[in-house]
């Protein structure tokens, strides 16, 4: 069951929950994705996974001056068939979902940017004969890091 959240929310000053509730509002908006799993041990042979599936893992966030910058591994997943033969296709629509969706947090996210995304295509990483295409992306929101008021009490 997909959840909704505000999607044009403003993530200027915003912490990571609700920037993690922004990434799956708009990824689980996306027509072809059928489940959206929020780490991507859960793709592991789930017996509720329905394919293709997207799966959000995060990595370094860095914090400067006037900027947060946080990374993530945007992960799409697709079922082979037994014969193998939809390994190219499955890559092809993979690239294709998720260029979509690094346009959409570009273009539908307000106080919110990303320079692009790399892409890699993989096979054998999870259960259930699945490969994909991964995406690292770079958010940048307004940094937020406070005066530091309860140093000084």
């Amino acid at each position: 069951m997909k959840k909704q959240h505000d999607a044009n929310a403003d993530l200027s000053r915003h912490n990571y929950n609700e920037l993690l509730n922004t990434l799956e509002a708009i990824c689980t908006r996306h027509p072809g994705i059928n489940s959206y799993l929020n780490n991507r041990y859960s793709a592991n042979g789930a017996g509720d996974i329905h394919y293709p599936a997207l799966c959000v893992t995060p990595g370094e966030i860095r914090l400067t001056e006037n900027t947060n910058i946080y990374n993530f591994n945007l992960l799409y997943v697709d079922r082979l068939t037994e014969s193998r033969d939809n390994l190219v296709t499955i890559h092809s629509i993979g690239i294709t979902t998720l260029t979509e969706l690094v346009n959409a947090f570009r273009e539908h996210v307000n106080s919110f940017d990303t320079t692009g995304a790399t892409l890699h295509v993989f096979q054998g990483q999870f259960a259930d004969e699945t490969v994909g295409v991964v995406a690292n992306i770079e958010l940048t929101t307004v940094a937020d890091l406070g005066a530091c008021e309860w140093f000084y009490q």
